[in-house]
């Protein structure tokens, strides 16, 4: 279930990134005029750092879970 949901939120993160691919401009004035386009693209990298560290969390109490059941 564990590796499942990881599976599922690398998924994501990569989904996120793509998105933030298409549509990040050639150069940083661009970026600045985008409005709206602006905001999802770091609302997709607030998400995709989130999971990031879900994915930590998920793997840190997997490992001591592991642990303890060898104590």
């Amino acid at each position: 279930m564990r590796k499942e949901i990881i599976r599922t939120k690398i998924k994501e993160i990569e989904e996120s990134l793509d998105l933030v691919k298409e549509h990040l401009p050639t150069d940083f004035e661009e970026f600045l005029n985008l409005g709206l386009v602006k905001d999802g693209i770091y609302k997709k990298i607030e998400f995709s750092i989130e999971n990031v560290f879900d994915i930590c969390a998920i793997k840190k109490k997997w490992e001591k879970t592991a642990i303890d059941e060898r104590i």
